[in-house]
């Protein structure tokens, strides 16, 4: 290793555990905002599994010093980058093929997964999956014709409907874990579908009225057509749109459902055993609400729906939530979450990165240890 290397490894080092001088901590935020400005072809696969290495060998020798000061936000994601290119420059050496380090990974990458487990229900009882969909179309019942696009998402063609009364049989879609999907609706609306979620729908919608019901996580872009409104039915809620772009999370097995606008306007009627009640939406509001209460927030919305275009974007987030849509992605299953109430984590996270890797970032800024044992995250303190 050369001098100078070595030298901007100690940096890195001690600007990881926050033991940096003010010089040093000029010196690396400056070296990153000038790499951000960079167009470099990096292998990040290749990056990734060097940095495994790398993390499993700190992580082992700072055992009795697990707490770390850095959180792991953009600037921290940019300096394990840096590293990952030098580590690029140089071969392999003993001290990186540490034991244990080809161990199985759980990689479910957005652009290689196909996805064979997603479930398309049409009123007629017929079953589909997604690699019996072709470019061509399936046809289906009166004229209408399923196609695969060349982007993977699914498209209702009703161009050629005979059935105009199409608006009473009702299709679904559903995700399981682990997979995601982009639908276009019969009047080109786009719904992205997030992992362990169900759409219903209608083949086609009626006249005055366009209604969807939603179980589980997705993102809408809904077309506007001010003849007939838009409405989505989820756990103790509807939403008329008018128009927009918006994020509902209604899991029936969380306590708290979110609805989250990028624009346009929405009308939230939130029903309860006492009382109905109207919110309206402005752009980057959210709304939270659970069976005992309601509160609108201000949020940064685009981070809100990072998970359709291959990120987990965390925002102080409460890590029993983090690792609940770490389970759903990944398809494993949680020990002990309850180890984890009351703390939180700031960062971005790709989802095509191994898990192991994101519970060891993890692990490193935050109070509690996340490890991976079969299928099942542990949590220790």
């Amino acid at each position: 290793m050369s001098d100078k290397s070595k030298i901007a490894k100690e940096i890195l080092e001690r600007y990881r555990l926050g033991q940096s001088t003010e010089q040093e901590r000029r010196l690396v935020e400056d070296w990153m905002d000038e790499y951000a400005k960079m167009d470099l072809p990096v292998d990040h696969t290749e990056v990734n599994r060097r940095l495994d290495a790398i993390w499993r060998k700190l992580s082992a020798e700072r055992s009795k010093r697990r707490r770390m000061l850095l959180r792991i936000t953009g600037v921290a994601a940019s300096v394990a980058l840096i590293l990952g290119v030098w580590l690029l420059q140089r071969p392999v050496s003993s001290e990186d093929a540490l034991p244990g380090s080809s161990s199985a990974q759980l990689d479910l990458s957005l652009s290689s997964k196909e996805q064979l487990g997603t479930t398309i229900r049409m009123s007629n009882g017929k079953e589909y999956t997604i690699d019996q969909i072709s470019s061509a179309g399936e046809p289906l019942a009166s004229g209408i014709v399923l196609k695969k696009n060349a982007d993977g998402s699914l498209e209702f063609d009703t161009r050629n409907a005979k059935d105009k009364d199409l608006s009473k049989y009702i299709n679904s879609i559903s995700t399981p874990r682990g997979e995601q999907l982009k639908v276009v609706l019969s009047d080109g609306s786009l719904v992205w579908l997030n992992a362990e979620s169900q759409i219903q729908f209608p083949g086609i919608f009626a006249s005055d009225l366009r209604e969807v019901s939603l179980s589980g996580e997705a993102y809408f872009e809904v077309e506007k057509d001010p003849r007939r409104p838009f409405f989505v039915n989820s756990k103790g809620q509807q939403i008329q749109v008018k128009g927009t772009k918006f994020n509902v999370k209604a899991y029936p097995e969380e306590a708290v459902t979110t609805t989250t606008l990028l624009s346009g306007s929405v009308d939230v009627l939130r029903r309860t055993a006492e009382k109905e009640e109207v919110i309206a939406l402005v752009p980057d509001e959210q709304l939270r609400a659970s069976a005992r209460s309601m509160k609108k927030l201000k949020v940064q919305s685009s981070s809100v729906i990072a998970w359709t275009s291959g990120k987990f974007i965390f925002d102080d987030t409460p890590l029993h939530v983090i690792l609940t849509d770490l389970a759903r992605w990944y398809d494993v299953e949680i020990d002990s979450k309850e180890l984890v109430r009351g703390v939180t984590f700031k960062g971005t996270l790709n989802k095509n990165e191994p898990i192991e890797s994101i519970l060891r970032k993890i692990s490193l800024t935050e109070s509690v240890n996340l490890t991976l044992k079969g299928r099942r995250i542990m949590v220790t303190q």
